[in-house]
């Protein structure tokens, strides 16, 4: 697949442009373009996936774009952008089942299926090798032994979202205040994570992150803090839902666009906890107009 996607030369111009522009080094063998490591592209990732998707099945645009997305998604080995696009995958896959019915192109996709099949028969190495390698990264997210690179990650991960929980129990109805989990997150820090290095530098001195929005908002704000926090998402996905009854055929794709992107968007908040994912806010306000738009709509109809 590598050799197919010219893969090995992209990595090498990536390497120098990584070194010029990135304030983070370059990881090796692993894309994850401008932003500090793989698991953050995963946040744009799951902003950009919804959109290219849709343009793709409502007017059959960026074939070549959506290919190389996802090789690029293919080549980051992050555990975060693998499970992203599996969960925006199957949020989306009525609305894919629908356009393949409507447009009767069932023996276009069953000829496609047949091929794929058909290639990666005769490429059984390759593939397995590809699926291997997809299969372990995200088996590795339970993986706590700290005897590889993954399992130190999965346990530092977890450690500090467990230190933020632990931190919220004991301070439940409105947590320690915003922004206060790095001055106290020693005292709550869980035995099973002794030998993580990268808790360890924290407690050194070191930048400590909960890597998760949600246990961060618990720690800081709160059982309060976290219930509006979820309420705006629940909001976002109830208006959405109920929009559908009286939606346009090209209005209800939208709402399923619009949920998978609610889906992806939120999924990456149990992997950074920074307010300053801005992908969040420009989320917040495109469903905002989406439903504004709507509602004219549907009010100028009442009229």
């Amino acid at each position: 697949m590598g050799k197919i996607v010219g893969i090995s030369v992209f990595l090498e111009v990536f390497n120098l442009i990584s070194h010029l522009v990135n304030r983070n080094p370059y990881i090796p063998g692993r894309i994850h373009t401008l932003s500090g490591e793989p698991s953050w592209y995963g946040i744009y990732t799951a902003f950009a996936y919804p959109f290219l998707l849709h343009m793709l099945l409502k007017h059959g645009k960026h074939k070549i774009l959506f290919l190389l997305f996802l090789v690029t998604i293919y080549y980051t080995t992050s555990r975060t952008m693998y499970v992203v696009v599996l969960l925006q995958s199957l949020v989306f896959f009525p609305t894919i089942f629908k356009q393949v019915m409507s447009r009767r192109l069932i023996p276009v996709t069953m000829f496609l299926i047949a091929m794929s099949l058909w290639i990666g028969y005769n490429n059984q190495s390759a593939v397995s090798t590809a699926m291997e390698s997809v299969t372990e990264t995200i088996s590795s997210i339970t993986d706590f032994t700290m005897e590889s690179d993954e399992s130190y990650s999965s346990t530092a991960r977890l450690g500090m979202q467990m230190t933020a929980v632990n931190m919220g129990l004991a301070h439940p109805f409105f947590g320690v205040g915003e922004g206060q989990f790095i001055f106290n997150f020693a005292s709550y820090i869980p035995e099973w994570t002794t030998g993580s290095y990268e808790i360890e530098k924290a407690e050194l001195g070191g930048t400590a992150q909960v890597h998760g929005m949600y246990a961060r908002i618990f720690a800081e704000l709160g059982v309060v803090g976290l219930l509006i926090w979820l309420s705006i998402w629940a909001l976002s996905v109830i208006r959405l839902v109920n929009a559908k009854k009286d939606a346009t055929n090209n209005e209800k794709k939208e709402i399923n666009l619009l949920l998978c992107l609610i889906v992806g968007v939120f999924a990456c908040g149990f992997n950074v906890d920074s307010f300053r994912m801005m992908v969040v806010w420009i989320t917040f306000g495109i469903i905002a107009g989406w439903y504004l738009k709507y509602e004219r709509r549907i009010n100028h109809i009442s009229e």
